[in-house]
């Protein structure tokens, strides 16, 4: 395994016309240098491959890019316009857009775990609304292959979801069935 760094200096040595040609390796790298908060880093090779994206009229690149950015908000904590943009992204993603529906689902999880109601506890409409996100992001997180994917969105589920509603022991199981994923 490669180091989200050992990563970036690899990916710098690569021509940029050979970049340009497979802008999705963009993605995962800003993905990478997430992991390793180099944000600012992250978010220009976002912004190049969404230029790209433009540039060559390639919407399904488009949506991928916009979920990534999705991302970015709520690490911004930013949740509302990530919802919005998460939405936006499911209302036009095609079915064979799995990681992209995927991860569109999971931010769009996580940015309704933060709405409140009117008396400032969570939203009990909204937690329902994410539980069914995760559960189809889980899904098709599991259909690719994805288990550490999958165990990345237990956390939120098992806290926000479970605990939130007062239901420690199923976030516990939660919690245990996730590090499965990942040891399995």
């Amino acid at each position: 395994a490669m180091d989200a760094l050992e990563l970036e200096a690899v990916f710098d040595q690569l021509p940029q016309d050979v970049v340009d040609a497979n802008p999705y390796v963009l993605l995962l790298v800003a993905r990478g240098l997430r992991v390793a908060t180099r944000w600012d880093r992250g978010h220009a090779l976002l912004e190049r491959a969404h230029e790209i994206a433009a540039r060559s009229g390639d919407a399904v690149l488009v949506r991928a890019v916009g979920v990534e950015l999705a991302q970015e908000l709520l690490r911004e904590l930013n949740p509302q316009p990530a919802e919005d943009a998460a939405r936006s992204v499911l209302r036009d993603a095609a079915p064979s857009e799995k990681l992209t529906r995927a991860r569109a689902y999971h931010i769009l999880g996580q940015a309704l775990c933060w709405r409140l109601d009117s008396a400032g506890r969570r939203d009990e409409a909204a937690l329902a609304e994410a539980e069914e996100c995760f559960s189809r992001a889980s899904n098709l997180y599991q259909a690719l292959g994805m288990r550490s994917a999958t165990s990345a969105l237990v956390p939120y589920w098992a806290i926000s979801i479970e605990f939130a509603r007062g239901h420690a022991s199923e976030a516990m199981d939660r919690l245990e069935k996730g590090l499965n994923l990942v040891a399995g």
